[in-house]
């Protein structure tokens, strides 16, 4: 049973065997606290928690790895059009600056997304 946001691990079985959190944390040269964080946000692999063991398939981490490499592409193509100078400058300086920023960029990148569907 799953106690968390992140989606549950696919339905057919993976030979190979599941990963613990601290395995995958050296995998991914991360802190098991960061990986906590993914788990509760949602944005983390898939994973599972049989008998209250948080585990992780291989093909799942795979999935979200490659995920992960699409969205990266598509952040930097919309980086890459959008005016750096004004959108770096309002990133750093944050508060509502920043806001309206990441919110320009994230408009973009569904725009794009939708665009190459």
């Amino acid at each position: 049973m799953q106690s968390t946001k992140s989606a549950p691990l696919s339905s057919e079985p993976s030979i190979e065997p599941l990963m613990t959190p601290e395995e995958l944390a050296r995998y991914l040269s991360v802190e098991l606290k960061d990986l906590q964080e993914w788990r509760e946000g949602g944005t983390g692999p898939k994973y599972c928690d049989p008998n209250g063991l948080i585990r992780y398939g291989r093909e799942d981490l795979a999935a979200w790895i490659a995920f992960r490499g699409q969205v990266t592409d598509l952040i930097h193509d919309a980086v890459r059009l959008l005016p750096i100078p004004e959108l770096a400058t309002q990133l750093l300086e944050g508060g509502e600056a920043r806001e309206a920023a990441l919110d320009r960029l994230i408009t973009f990148v569904a725009e794009k997304m939708r665009s190459e569907s």
